[in-house]
C-alpha cells in the first residue's frame, strides 16, 4: 500500500479520519415513551435502562443522558409537591412568608429591650 493510498481514508482536520467517527448513539424509532408523572416511573425507565445497558442492547451514551436527564427531573418532581405544601401553609396563616412574623430575626438587644432579667443577682 502506497503513502497516497493510505492517506486517503484520512480526512483533513480530523484525527484518524473517518473510520475512528461513531454514529450518532440513538434508540431506535420504535423505541415505546416511558411515562414520567413520578418517581416511581421514572424508576422503571432508570431500572429499564440500566438492564438494557447491561445486556449490550443500549449505548452507553444513552443511559449516561438518561441517568442525567432523569436525575434533574426526579429533583424538580420532588420540588412541586413542596410548593404546594408551603402554599397551602401560607393560605392557613393568611399571609405570605415574607409578611409573617415568623421567621423575623432580632438583635439580642433588640429581644432584651424592656423585659426584666430573671437570673439570680451574681454578688
Amino acid at each position: 500500500m502506497t503513502q497516497r493510498t493510505a492517506r486517503m481514508d484520512v480526512e483533513p482536520g480530523r484525527p484518524g479520519g473517518m473510520t475512528r467517527s461513531r454514529p450518532a448513539a440513538v434508540l431506535p424509532a420504535d423505541t415505546p415513551d416511558h411515562s414520567l408523572r413520578d418517581t416511581r416511573d421514572v424508576s422503571a425507565l432508570l431500572g429499564d435502562s440500566i438492564n438494557r445497558l447491561r445486556r449490550g442492547e443500549l449505548d452507553p451514551r444513552v443511559a449516561n443522558a438518561i441517568g442525567y436527564l432523569a436525575g434533574i427531573l426526579l429533583r424538580a418532581l420532588e420540588q412541586g409537591p413542596m410548593e404546594e405544601r408551603l402554599a397551602h401553609l401560607e393560605a392557613v396563616l393568611g399571609k405570605s412568608a415574607a409578611e409573617s412574623q415568623l421567621f423575623e430575626f432580632h438583635t439580642k438587644e433588640e429581644a432584651t429591650d424592656g423585659q426584666t432579667s430573671t437570673a439570680p443577682n451574681e454578688n
